[in-house]
């Protein structure tokens, strides 16, 4: 229940942040790359995507290797940012996140 909680807390900060334009700098995006437009998702797609984001980090967080990676979700396309210990890791990570329910597509910004 506890972690059901946490999970729909996430998502709420989440959408609130993206409705209000200041997740940008949380999401990765490149100084040279403006910010996706709210506009250019529905509020059922702002919440599916956060819906992906939390899931694919609490799939990360079992192991304590995938600490220092982060996630954004725009469309169902997940970019995975941080840094891990191997190429390996990398590839697992990208693993991981292709497993869960509603990713179409994973990009890795990850590094080691």
């Amino acid at each position: 229940m506890k972690q059901k909680n946490n999970l729909i807390s996430a998502v709420l900060i989440a959408s609130i942040m993206l409705l209000q334009g200041c997740a940008a700098g949380l999401l990765g995006n490149g100084a040279n790359k403006p910010p996706p437009r709210q506009q250019d998702r529905s509020i059922d797609q702002v919440t599916q995507d956060g819906n992906i984001s939390s899931a694919v980090s609490a799939q990360l967080r079992q192991d304590r290797k995938f600490n220092g990676v982060n996630v954004s979700t725009f469309r169902g396309v997940v970019t995975l940012h941080g840094r891990v210990n191997s190429r390996d890791l990398i590839d697992r990570a990208v693993r991981i996140a292709q497993g869960v329910d509603g990713v179409k597509r994973v990009v890795s910004k990850l590094g080691y």
